[in-house]
């Protein structure tokens, strides 16, 4: 992972995404350390952000946060995001890495669900980031977790080390888990050089019901299984 300075510039840390309403999108921006909604009509590019905040194209709302994660976001850089959650990067910390949900109910379920799948698979010693056991909590909801920091593959490495991100995999389904999003970007390696498997949001116990949050595309059928999890890797190893 490579840091990368503040911008002073508004920064979309969501994807665009649909809301409630036909042709209405919305995304999370981050200003000067400080968290805004964003709401536009149209297509599903992002609007122009010049003239923030005052935007032409969209409206634009303050998102209040606790004064701990409001400290957290203005004294961390910004490493990457997704739709539920975003990464940062605080090297003072022994944990220098946060996984950090976004502000709505169902990242705060996801975020919750992950940090309780990463305790039950380390009592099984399985490939997972290194993690804190002192979550972030906002407001008495866990918002995030801190972990050791993971770099990505090399170009070209995942392809001579295949036989070993299948025997990380073998590992979770032995210890009676799927992971449920094996992609390229969730394989990575620790200081050690040894493969890990991140983002286990979609991970659970082989064979019991899958939650109504975990979306659909993670697995076929109704159970967590291994199948999905094979089918998945095929498609990255090949």
């Amino acid at each position: 992972m490579v840091t990368t300075p503040r911008s002073s510039s508004p920064k979309p840390i969501t994807p665009p995404q649909r809301s409630g309403q036909r042709g209405v999108y919305e995304c999370y921006i981050e200003h000067n350390g400080k968290l805004y909604s964003l709401t536009w009509t149209g297509d599903i590019n992002y609007p122009n952000l010049a003239g923030f905040p005052a935007l032409r194209a969209g409206k634009i709302s303050p998102v209040e946060e606790s004064p701990d994660t409001a400290s957290l976001r203005r004294n961390s850089v910004l490493l990457d995001y997704g739709s539920h959650s975003c990464i940062r990067r605080v090297d003072s910390h022994s944990y220098p890495i946060i996984k950090l949900a976004h502000a709505n109910d169902l990242s705060m379920t996801l975020i919750q669900y992950e940090y309780e799948m990463l305790n039950r698979l380390a009592t099984s010693g399985l490939p997972i980031p290194v993690f804190s056991d002192i979550p972030i909590f906002e407001r008495g909801k866990l918002r995030g977790y801190r972990m050791k920091e993971l770099y990505k593959l090399e170009h070209g490495e995942l392809r001579l080390r295949s036989e070993e991100v299948r025997q990380a995999v073998n590992r979770f389904h032995e210890a009676g888990y799927s992971h449920g999003d094996l992609s390229l970007s969730n394989v990575m390696k620790d200081r050690q050089g040894c493969i890990v498997l991140i983002d286990v949001s979609c991970s659970g116990p082989i064979g019991e019901e899958i939650p109504s949050w975990i979306p659909i595309w993670a697995y076929d059928g109704a159970t967590f299984n291994k199948e999905s999890d094979m089918k998945q890797m095929e498609n990255f190893l090949s």
